[in-house]
């Protein structure tokens, strides 16, 4: 596992780097992609997605 990501700083950066690893995955898909080529960018977006609820509600709570 990771370091824990505490600083809002930290928080962003963690959220720009996610993004840019969901951008270099979807660049690399081509005809030859599969579902299951689809089925782990879904499953990185819904992690992501939570990552970013949890940051939130960290930010409401400062």
């Amino acid at each position: 596992m990771g370091k824990s990501v505490e600083t809002k700083e930290e928080q962003i950066q963690y959220i720009k780097n996610r993004v840019k690893l969901l951008q270099n995955v979807v660049s690399t898909l081509d005809e030859s992609a599969e579902s299951s080529d689809l089925q782990n960018i879904l499953e990185m977006l819904n992690k992501l997605g939570i990552k970013v609820s949890r940051f939130a509600k960290d930010w409401e709570g400062k």
